[in-house]
């Protein structure tokens, strides 16, 4: 399966932990995000006019949101303490709204808008779940 991966650049540990387990097992993951720095290293230091001005910042939108309507699911890789996340956020939505199951392993903040992700306890959980979600799709 497609898998695109959403979460947070301070969880990179954790991402390529998920990200390695999909693809053991022969999931695709779409858009490696988290392997380009140059957007994020600039966000700290560029004023907002700035910044979205940034041709990179262009081009990640719509990397991304290529990659949310090429998958055939989205994993939200989440902390095991509960933080903010923004552009996972937006993503999630963006899953939502083009109906494609959206799963995730960590905690996040109570939110209604959270309400149709199925909740996961580990990778292996979200493993089991694409799993049956590949068989039901054949």
């Amino acid at each position: 399966m497609k898998i695109y991966l959403a979460s947070s650049f301070s969880l990179l540990a954790e991402i390529e932990i998920v990200c390695k387990a999909l693809e053991d097992v022969g999931h695709e993951v779409l858009v490696k995000w988290w392997t380009r720095h140059k957007l994020k290293q600039k966000f700290s230091i560029l004023k907002p006019d700035d910044f979205y001005a940034e041709p990179e910042c262009k081009y990640a939108f719509n990397r991304d949101l290529q990659g949310v309507r090429d998958c055939d699911a989205l994993v939200f890789v989440a902390s095991d303490k509960m933080m903010a996340y923004s552009g996972a956020s937006v993503e999630i939505g963006m899953a939502f709204a083009l109906n494609k199951p959206v799963y995730s392993v960590g905690i996040f903040k109570n939110s209604a808008m959270y309400h149709g992700i199925k909740r996961c306890k580990n990778t292996e959980d979200i493993l089991s779940h694409l799993s049956i979600l590949r068989r039901t799709e054949k």
